[in-house]
């Protein structure tokens, strides 16, 4: 039903159902009670969507495809959250910046991350973490489902704990792995998947340009 995929729309955003109908103009209370009397939400309020969300309105009305429009939604999200992150007094401890999986090999904490999403969520003490990145990798299924958002947070080699999960940048790639030490060899780390299909494997040490230990991870169904 039209109504119900509304309703799905401020999370997809990354919005409060309030925010969600202050943008649009609504009063407070409509979409809620509309989803909770499964009632249609009038026509001009599904324009006006459109108009003001980078929203795919053929999903809203038949359910197919995706429900937002990739490139917008996202420039959106920047323009905006950063506005918010700016204006609202959001310490580095509060919010942390979602990093393009592209860019993690070379990412610092003092590169200049004013383009990037950036994330508060409650409950979570950011004194762990320095960054979030999305990544498509299965190797720790069931616990760590892939397209999550992983909340890591830069250290040292000498500061691995062994068999906790790490973020890896190697000269070989970006892997998501559990690191364990080698037997009689300090010169490599043993990385260990717990999903069964991906076989466990030696990596030097020197080949390990950056490592992240992740401190959380926020899924998505």
């Amino acid at each position: 039903m039209i109504t119900q995929r509304i309703g799905q729309l401020p999370a997809l955003l990354g919005i409060t159902q309030s925010d969600f109908e202050r943008k649009l103009g609504m009063s407070q209370g409509v979409l809620r009670k509309a989803l909770i009397k499964n009632t249609h939400i009038s026509s001009k309020w599904v324009e006006k969507i459109s108009e003001i969300f980078p929203v795919n309105i053929h999903w809203v009305a038949t359910g197919e495809g995706n429900p937002l429009l990739e490139d917008d939604f996202l420039e959106l999200r920047i323009r905006e959250s950063n506005e918010e992150y700016r204006t609202s007094g959001v310490t580095n401890l509060e919010a942390l910046p979602l990093v393009p999986q592209s860019m993690l090999k070379d990412f610092t904490l003092t590169d200049d991350t004013s383009e990037f999403l950036y994330y508060s969520i409650p409950d979570f003490s950011f004194k762990k973490g320095n960054f979030l990145v999305r990544l498509n990798d299965d190797s720790l299924l069931p616990r760590y489902k892939g397209g999550s958002l992983f909340i890591c947070k830069i250290i040292e080699d000498a500061e691995i704990i062994w068999g906790k999960a790490f973020v890896i940048c190697s000269k070989s790639g970006i892997l998501l792995r559990r690191l364990f030490p080698k037997d009689g060899d300090t010169a490599y780390v043993n990385c260990r998947a717990d999903n069964t299909n991906y076989p466990s494997f030696d990596l030097k040490r020197s080949d390990i340009t950056r490592i992240h230990m992740v401190e959380g991870v926020i899924s998505f169904e």
